[in-house]
């Protein structure tokens, strides 16, 4: 993956993490790149090539845009990929895990120009260890498949080029930002406020709450995330987050109906702007500075899409399970 500094840090936390999530909905979606032709989606091709650039052989490679059918539209799945490390801090213990987040493009053709709607399908967080000052259980904060299902979330629109239509071709997709829980009037250059209390939050999913609601997975080992320094202390039942993404796709078609390549993060954003106490009522203004302060430095390390053609009208249940974890 490509990065705008050799070591890019996110400042995420305990709880905030969820907001990857989030922001996953963003970007560039990239590909649909089916680009000219089948967009797309994605099927996966006989030839078994593991070659990211994308390039196949024998029968499979087209050295002609003769080699695959053009269409003037088609929806595609994308599945984008970010490999995150921390280090260990006074309450998480360090670690690595996948960012995963799943998108829907609805894509139209124009020659080597690629215009479209995409929408966030999904995403996945890594969970955190809590050390033991913090009660040492594992925090992962949950958006639910519902609110992606929904229509709730807005779009985003998308544009890019593909230098033809044969197995091979290059995919470029502009940088494109998406704003989720807050109201920002250039998602893709406009500076994220170092604190919550000065974004203009947005209730997302219709909560009654700003931002956008996140709910710490359950099961042994793991636990909600703690509102205080102290192992029997308060905890939060629902988070209320928002963020800001922007990410750019670059990449080659590898069958006629997919594509693979990298992923620019050009930001990747979040704040805690809310939050419920387990058992109670809202958060605190003192309890939501603590979730939102008390935050890891992320470093991004890879980031890759895949991306695969998709009935017309496919949902984003469907998305999810075309290009599964």
């Amino acid at each position: 993956m490509k990065l705008n500094s050799p070591r890019k840090l996110v400042k995420l936390g305990i709880a905030t993490i969820a907001a990857f999530a989030l922001a996953g909905g963003c970007g560039a979606d990239g590909p649909g790149i089916d680009g000219q032709g089948a967009d797309g989606p994605g099927a996966v091709d006989d030839d078994d090539d593991d070659d990211d650039t994308g390039s196949s052989s024998g029968s499979s490679s087209g050295s002609s845009e003769a080699d695959c059918p053009t269409q003037a539209t088609g929806t595609s799945a994308t599945k984008i990929t970010v490999d995150l490390t921390w280090d260990a801090t006074i309450g998480v213990l360090g670690g690595a895990g996948e960012l995963v987040i799943w998108i829907k493009s609805d894509l139209t053709f124009d020659g080597n120009e690629v215009t479209g709607v995409v929408a966030p399908c999904g995403s996945y967080v890594p969970p955190v260890q809590a050390n033991a000052l913090l009660g040492g259980a594992k925090v992962q904060p949950i958006i639910p498949d519902s609110l992606w299902d929904s229509g709730l979330i807005p779009t985003n629109p998308a544009h890019g080029t593909v230098s033809g239509s044969n197995i091979g071709a290059t995919i470029t997709m502009d940088p494109s930002g998406q704003a989720l829980g807050v109201l920002m009037n250039d998602p893709l250059n406009d500076l994220w406020p170092a604190t919550w209390q000065e974004l203009n939050t947005v209730d997302v999913d219709q909560s009654g709450w700003p931002g956008t609601t996140a709910y710490p997975a359950v099961g042994e080992g793991f636990g909600p995330p703690p509102l205080d320094i102290f192992p029997n202390g308060p905890k939060a039942s629902e988070l209320h987050l928002a963020t800001r993404t922007v990410f750019e796709l670059q990449g080659k078609r590898d069958t006629c109906t997919s594509a693979k390549g990298d992923v620019i993060v050009h930001h990747f954003d979040s704040h805690v702007v809310g939050c419920v106490v387990e058992g109670g009522g809202p958060c605190s203004v003192g309890q939501v500075n603590f979730i939102d302060h008390n935050r890891n430095d992320y470093i991004i390390g890879e980031a890759r899409y895949e991306m695969t053609q998709v009935s017309d009208g496919a949902s984003c249940a469907e998305v999810r399970a075309t290009l599964p974890m």
